[in-house]
């Protein structure tokens, strides 16, 4: 107005997103997000997690979509819901009984180590009574270690079992984030990203409003795998690229 006393709007149609309400400000707006959405324009999910959708003390973490849940150990599932029957197994050997809560073995006489394997003896007379000599007892260059009456081994990086004899699966651990597979390999693993993530773990995500798409003054809102435009009044268009302004009548062209 002539003398400043009208306040222009500044709410469009993509100022707020998911269905939020626009509330215009003085040179500025802010969004009423419905149930479900957050951020300044309304174009994040609340977080997944808070509703503690993991059961049985699993950890709940964001991912794309929803979440994902590491579960302790017997149980399994997407919500950590089923007990993993350890026992249907028969882990346990040389007379072992098996414990399903907690994942052990009860060992009889002569007998230690989680699965019952391990003889009761030092190191030193547990290698001479299977013959082999005492560097090879605990295997991939594990060292064994005397305890009491008894022996363990101390693994390298990667190896696992009580004597080292197995492989340690770099997936369980579960590296990859914001829903990335993970593929084990020999001495390695890899992630397979989801789009919109990249890294050795998927842990970035990517710049989708790197490139400054939105036009005409919008601000790039950066998504997963996508972006939002939001534009300034009197523009339209996925990229804010359709000025009303410059939609009106035409110049009259000159007669003469």
């Amino acid at each position: 107005g002539f003398h400043c006393e009208q306040d222009l709007p500044d709410c469009s149609p993509s100022s707020c997103f998911n269905g939020g309400t626009c509330v215009d400000g003085v040179n500025s707006f802010s969004c009423l997000c419905r149930p479900g959405y957050t951020g300044a324009h309304c174009q994040h999910e609340a977080d997944p997690c808070l509703s503690r959708p993991c059961l049985h003390g699993g950890v709940c973490s964001a991912a794309h979509p929803g979440f994902r849940c590491t579960c302790p150990q017997s149980f399994t599932g997407p919500q950590c819901q089923t007990l993993v029957d350890w026992c249907s197994r028969q882990p346990c050997q040389n007379g072992g009984r098996c414990v399903q809560t907690g994942a052990y073995c009860l060992c009889p006489p002569g007998w230690s180590g989680r699965l019952c394997d391990i003889r009761s003896l030092p190191c030193r007379e547990a290698a001479a009574q299977i013959g082999v000599r005492l560097e090879q007892l605990c295997q991939a260059g594990g060292q064994c270690v005397d305890e009491d009456s008894s022996h363990y081994c101390v693994c390298p990086e990667g190896r696992t079992g009580s004597h080292c004899e197995q492989e340690v699966d770099p997936c369980l651990a579960q590296p990859c984030q914001h829903g990335g597979t993970c593929r084990g390999y020999m001495g390695g693993y890899m992630c397979e990203c989801l789009p919109g993530y990249n890294g050795e773990n998927c842990e970035d995500d990517v710049d989708e409003c790197a490139s400054q798409p939105c036009q005409h003054g919008g601000s790039c809102i950066d998504l997963v795998a996508r972006y939002l435009c939001s534009c300034p009044p009197r523009t339209l268009g996925v990229l804010c690229e359709i000025n009303e302004d410059d939609c009106g009548p035409g110049q009259p062209l000159d007669s003469g």
